[in-house]
């Protein structure tokens, strides 16, 4: 007979469990060190782990309004939702005019998305004066990533305006970011904020950038009480 026995090491019980297990079986006893991580759930186990509360922001909210399964990592404290703690994400935003937010003083804002690139790239690339590669889709781009892991590969859509569209890059973007069209961007209003939410999971970083003063702490505030809001993931795998 084969008896597994299991407890947390930090706990009290994984001493006297091993002296006990040592008198009973002597030299049968193995004790082992083992931890458990997101990846070694079933599809189903961490579907149910999702639906776990969490205190986001002094908000009780389920785990899955704010996560996917496929962007969950092994260092999320996977212990602490098995005996269903009390988890804390991020502090409580508190509208005080003393950080920077006052909702009374909230003002609608348009978001400039600056990922228009000039044509010159093409020009350019094929007289060799940009030298970095250029991807068309996002299966070339993962196959050209693979080939050139030390390489600057940046993936470029055209639309059918005929305008060039920056989608995601790996390495550095300095000289990408020479040849991008400052006249032009995508313009996102107060009611296309779930659009400008939507562009942002499909990016690692999204930058919010402005003079000093212009609203960038009441913005980010805003759209926190937004994400929250939401019924439904807003971070996926990407």
């Amino acid at each position: 007979m084969k008896i597994i026995l299991t407890t947390q090491t930090e706990n009290d019980i994984d001493e006297f469990i091993q002296k006990i297990a040592t008198e009973i079986t002597g030299e049968g006893f193995i004790a082992t060190d083992e931890q458990l991580t997101w990846s070694d759930l079933t599809a189903s186990s961490q579907t149910a782990m999702l639906q776990n509360t969490v205190i986001f922001q002094g908000k009780i909210v389920a785990l899955n309004q704010l996560i996917s399964a496929e962007s969950m990592t092994d260092s999320f404290p996977l212990a602490d939702l098995l005996q269903e703690k009390e988890l804390t994400i991020g502090k409580e935003s508190v509208p005080s005019a003393c950080i920077g937010y006052n909702e009374k003083y909230d003002i609608d804002r348009t978001f400039n998305h600056n990922i228009f690139i000039i044509q010159d790239i093409l020009n350019d690339k094929r007289g060799i004066r940009f030298a970095e590669i250029l991807a068309n889709n996002e299966q070339e781009f993962k196959q050209l990533c693979q080939q050139n892991p030390k390489e600057n590969v940046h993936w470029l859509v055209e639309e059918i305006s005929s305008e060039l569209v920056w989608q995601q890059s790996q390495g550095d973007l300095k000289e990408l970011r020479t040849y991008i069209d400052t006249q032009k961007s995508h313009s996102y209003t107060k009611s296309e904020l779930d659009k400008l939410l939507q562009q942002a999971k499909q990016q690692k970083v999204m930058i919010i950038a402005d003079k000093a003063g212009m609203g960038k702490t009441t913005v980010l505030t805003h759209l926190s009480k937004r994400i929250k809001q939401k019924p439904r993931p807003l971070f996926g795998s990407n």
